[in-house]
């Protein structure tokens, strides 16, 4: 019998939650990014965050979605895996071949099983979704090549939009109404230092932090951290 009150089993349920709920966006999930918010979220990454990493190489796009961010990445010359848990957007992934990118419906633990190791890696607007992003984060280190690159972007905990809507869902509950659905399964926010520790404690040396706000611009509360960072320890054409 399962026990619903185990914090594994209460894990488990809320990553098949996070899947489900993106399952149903994936038919239009790469539109998305061609309007509004999220395409200035986009423009954020290839104007500020892309410059600061390497052209090149073998990348990992953990929660990948459609693909979106892993076309940016072939385009400066590097060679792409794409991975998701929805199968739904792995096929709309897979809609759009490219030489260099290559999308799989696979989780990061099942990658490391298989030991693979990449020269570096995206995780974008994900982390926030996962039952303990400590170890999300951990695996992600394990399959990063010493010296190698990891960007993230994560929700900021103090973030006005975010307080904002979580104020509505609350004034909208009683009338039976849930918008901002996403946040039923992104269920975690950081505070600015408090991301920078956890990156730090699971490997990783903080090269910069960046913000952004859909709504906003930028400014001292975003709604998103960017972090840029490396791995500890030199690469192989690093060491002397």
């Amino acid at each position: 019998m399962v026990d619903p009150q185990d914090p594994a089993n209460r894990g488990a349920a809320g990553a098949a939650a996070a899947v489900a709920h993106h399952e149903g966006l994936a038919a239009g999930w790469t539109g998305r990014y061609l309007r509004g918010g999220f395409r200035r979220r986009a423009e954020f990454f290839v104007h500020e965050i892309l410059p600061q990493l390497p052209a090149g190489g073998r990348w990992l796009d953990v929660g990948c979605g459609s693909g979106v961010f892993s076309r940016m990445l072939v385009a400066r010359g590097c060679e792409v895996l794409g991975v998701d848990a929805s199968p739904a957007m792995i096929e709309a992934a897979n809609a759009e071949p490219a030489p260099g990118l290559a999308f799989r419906c696979a989780t990061i633990d099942s990658l490391a099983e298989e030991n693979m190791r990449f020269g570096g890696a995206l995780c974008l607007s994900v982390i926030e979704y996962a039952p303990s992003p400590r170890e999300a984060l951990e695996i992600i280190a394990r399959l990063v090549e010493p010296g190698g690159w990891f960007a993230l972007s994560a929700p900021n905990a103090l973030a006005p939009v975010r307080a904002a809507q979580s104020l509505a869902r609350a004034l909208a509950r009683p009338f039976g109404r849930r918008p901002f659905g996403y946040l039923d399964v992104s269920r975690h926010a950081f505070r600015r230092a408090e991301l920078v520790a956890l990156l730090n404690a699971c490997g990783f040396e903080v090269v910069n932090v960046g913000g952004f706000d859909p709504v906003l611009g930028g400014g001292a509360l975003p709604s998103l951290h960017f972090v840029v960072c490396r791995k500890v320890g030199a690469a192989p054409s690093e060491k002397g």
